[in-house]
């Protein structure tokens, strides 16, 4: 079994998801998704629920928040992470 990620991020990227509640938004301003992949695991895994935004600016991903009324926001840049609540 096979799948091109890049092809999958670029399906998702640009859609909001509307009408579902998240405990958190996840991100990364640099299109380095592992960190990214492991913060979801570890929130799910202490029963968040997440969501992952692929904007690379960190505007983009507040208003992503907004949107979809998330108030918890970690946003990754390198190994960096960043938290914020709104």
């Amino acid at each position: 079994f096979c799948v091109n990620v890049d092809l999958v991020f670029n399906a998702f990227k640009d859609q909001h998801v509307k009408n579902q509640s998240f405990d958190y938004i996840v991100a990364s301003l640099d299109n380095d998704y592992q960190n990214v992949f492991s913060m979801i695991d570890a929130l799910i895994s202490d029963g968040y629920s997440a969501f992952i935004s692929y904007k690379t600016s960190e505007n983009d991903i507040l208003e992503d928040a907004k949107n979809n009324n998330i108030s918890k926001i970690i946003i990754f840049s390198g190994k960096v992470k960043k938290e914020i609540i709104i």
